[in-house]
């Protein structure tokens, strides 16, 4: 899955697991993770630019969940990057549908922040300080929560079937 936080400085994150530990309770996600990486994109200079590299990435990875954080005003702003979270999330969403015919999907910044939070992701071992990269940290939350949901044992075998239909079947188990 790619999970972006957008923004001026837009953050983003790619993490794949085994199948089966998304299906299966007695299997641990972050123990079956098989890929991580994370970045952060400048957009504030060049907001096209940003989202043509983040398209770029979303390129890569043809079959992931493409997963954005949903910007939620909560207070009054003019400057003028406040409302560069939307730009960029319309932006990607066109390009990324234009481009491979692909849907995003939205998830509350409070539902990541206050399930992932830092102690967390340092327990985890998913917590980088160096490089100053606190957006790619709120993507590496957003994705790992996902994870969870796909994983819930009341709602997981129906998103796991809609968000990864390649991978799971309607059952929720692993396609042959």
């Amino acid at each position: 899955m790619l999970a972006v936080d957008p923004g001026g400085t837009t953050g983003w994150s790619i993490l794949s697991v085994r199948p089966e530990a998304l299906g299966d309770p007695k299997i641990s996600i972050l123990e079956n993770i098989t890929l991580w990486n994370h970045g952060q994109i400048d957009c504030l200079t060049d907001e096209i630019g940003g989202v043509q590299a983040l398209v770029q990435v979303a390129r890569a990875f043809p079959e992931a969940v493409l997963l954005l954080e949903q910007f939620v005003i909560r207070r009054f702003d003019q400057k003028e990057d406040f409302l560069s979270p939307v730009r960029i999330t319309a932006a990607f969403d066109y390009a990324v549908r234009e481009a491979f015919g692909a849907c995003t999907y939205r998830q509350q910044p409070s539902e990541a922040m206050t399930t992932c939070t830092d102690a967390r992701l340092k327990e985890w071992g998913l917590y980088e300080r160096a490089g100053g990269m606190g957006h790619a940290r709120d993507a590496d939350r957003h994705g790992i929560l996902w994870l969870r949901k796909a994983k819930d044992p009341k709602l997981g075998r129906v998103r796991r079937h809609e968000w990864w239909p390649h991978i799971y079947a309607d059952d929720g188990g692993i396609v042959d």
